[in-house]
Order: C-alpha cells, then sequence, then structure tokens
C-alpha cells in the first residue's frame, strides 16, 4: 500500500521520475463516480485542455475552470493527489484536491488516466479548507503553500474504447470520458468508437441523445457519459429515440447485450491526450 513515507521518498526529490515504485503507486486511487445520471456538463463548460499544457502553463490558468485528461502518479492524502504529464520530463507535478465529495478508492486499471474538471487556484491550505469544509494537514501541504493546484469538481474514468468493451461489467453504471476515433456513423445521435485491434462488433457503441453534433467517421473526440448493458426497448423508451427500422434491426442484432455509452457531451478532438 501506498503510505507517507512513500510519498516523502518520491515528492522530495523535486520532481517525480517514472520509476516502477511511480509507476505502480497509479494504482493506489481512484474517485469513483457511480451515478444514476449522466453529468450535468451545460452546467460547467470547462476548457479541454491537454495535461502538459496546464502543467506547464499553469500559472496563467489561475482562476480558469477546465478539463484535463492525465494520469495520477501519486496520492498525498485521502483528499488529494498528484498528476503529471508523462510527455513533460522533469517539470513540477499539479496538486490536485479532491473537492467532488466522492471518496477515493482502488481504480479498475492502474493505467487508466482520470478525466478531471476543477479550477486552478493559488494553494492557501487555509482558504481551501473554509471554502470546501476540506482538513487538509499543514505538514503535508507545506511545500505546495502558494503554488498553483487545482480543486477538482469532477474525476471520472478515462478509459480507451478497446478497454472497455473488452470487460465492460467493471464499468456499468459508471460515468466515463472515452477518448477515441468514430467507427461508424450508425444514425444521427449514434456513431462506434473504434476498439484498438477490433472491427465492426468489437467497437462501442455511443449514443447521445441530446447532441445536435453530426459526426463523421475518422474523428477524433472524448465522449462522456454513462456505460450500460444495451437493451434496446429500454433506451427507445428513456430517451425517445425514433430509429427507423433498419437501424433498429442492425443494433438489435450487433449490439444486444453489449456496452453503450449514454453520451450526455462531446469534445472535440483537442486536447484528449494521453
Amino acid at each position: 500500500m501506498f503510505n507517507l513515507q512513500s510519498r516523502d521518498r518520491l515528492l522530495h526529490c523535486g520532481t517525480i521520475r517514472r520509476t516502477p515504485l511511480a509507476l505502480g503507486l497509479m494504482a493506489m486511487f481512484l474517485v469513483a463516480c457511480q451515478r444514476d445520471k449522466p453529468m450535468k456538463t451545460e452546467i460547467e463548460k470547462p476548457d479541454l485542455v491537454a495535461a502538459s499544457e496546464a502543467i506547464e502553463s499553469t500559472e496563467h490558468l489561475i482562476g480558469n475552470l477546465i478539463t484535463l485528461r492525465a494520469k495520477p502518479v501519486a496520492q498525498i492524502s485521502p483528499h488529494s493527489f498528484i498528476i503529471q504529464d508523462d510527455g513533460v520530463f522533469g517539470s513540477d507535478p499539479i496538486l490536485t484536491i479532491n473537492a467532488s465529495g466522492v471518496p477515493v478508492i482502488v481504480p479498475l486499471n492502474p493505467q487508466t488516466p482520470l478525466h478531471i474538471t476543477g479550477t486552478v487556484v493559488r494553494l492557501i491550505a487555509m482558504d481551501i479548507e473554509r471554502a470546501y469544509g476540506i482538513e487538509l494537514d499543514p505538514t503535508l501541504y507545506a511545500e505546495y503553500e502558494g503554488k498553483p493546484a487545482m480543486i477538482a469538481q469532477s474525476i471520472t474514468f478515462s478509459p480507451e474504447p478497446a478497454e472497455v468493451t473488452h470487460d465492460p461489467t467493471r464499468y456499468y453504471n459508471h460515468v466515463l470520458a472515452v477518448p477515441g476515433e468514430v467507427a461508424t456513423k450508425v444514425a444521427t445521435n449514434s456513431f462506434t468508437l473504434e476498439a484498438s485491434g477490433g472491427m465492426g462488433r468489437n467497437n462501442l457503441l455511443a449514443i447521445a441523445p441530446n447532441s445536435p453534433q453530426s459526426l463523421q467517421p475518422g474523428q477524433t473526440i472524448l465522449a462522456t457519459g454513462v456505460l450500460r448493458p444495451f437493451v434496446l426497448s429500454e433506451i427507445e423508451r428513456e430517451h425517445s429515440l425514433t430509429w427507423d427500422g433498419q437501424v433498429r434491426n442492425q443494433l438489435a442484432d450487433e449490439y444486444i447485450d453489449k456496452p453503450v455509452l449514454i453520451v450526455d457531451h462531446i469534445y472535440s478532438s483537442e486536447a484528449i491526450a494521453p
């Protein structure tokens, strides 16, 4: 298990190196987002930025609400962790305070990145405690005091499509943020995301009932929503979908009892790394 001594050995080096120990620490936490309904992203509408951009330009992002996708490096406490982008060797990590109200648990896959929405601030522990009711041990956060940090309002799993389709049951009823390339356009409000190494029926079905976007094969996107088993009648009833007979037959034949991502928001291809 990760403990404070191992944390100190990492953080006192000044920067986090990609050692086997550091990689192993990725497996020690994740914020679970088990919800009955998709995230209400229309309330926030944050900018999606690359983890490397956030790390390199954190000072310029202070005060902004952003969304980024990055792998965690180490847990500091039950309320916080640090992230660092693989492509920015030697840069300082970003401290992330979990203000989502959802506790930290062991992740489903230690390599699965996190999709994080939050506000970049300059860390003043006393102000954070007062604003969010989160107790921050001064001995753990002394070295971060006055430095940029992220106050996370939402943290979700962000697996690749192939990871989802390989073992969907462990992601059912979780909010996910899935990056990928549009493989096929099934109908106006439904499409598939290509699963690496897979063709056709191995791709991830996604349905965006309220999306005005018209996606085309080859587009790279990041789709957020809740994963569930595909039950045609339930989905049609719940989302008032009116597919024609050909589309209904295709979906019933190819995706029955397979996973489907009920999408609530679609981001463009920018900054969905790593």
